[in-house]
């Protein structure tokens, strides 16, 4: 989500900083109930960390040794 220029979690509202956010991109097909909708949003680290915990299966991570 924008407002006027800033980027802000869709999740918790907070204005977000360059880097620190998860952008999301979702083009649903056919068989969804939202079949033809482009959605888009972005997630603040601390929101994604809570909606992770939530996962029945965890994620992949793997840890950079080298940061550009």
């Amino acid at each position: 989500m924008r407002n006027e220029g800033k980027s802000i979690c869709n999740c918790c509202g907070r204005v977000l900083e360059q880097e620190e956010y998860i952008n999301i991109e979702k083009q649903w097909g056919y068989f969804s109930d939202r079949d033809g909708t482009i959605q888009r949003g972005k997630i603040c680290e601390e929101c994604f960390e809570r909606i992770a915990k939530t996962f029945k299966i965890p994620l992949e991570e793997e840890l950079l040794t080298e940061l550009l």
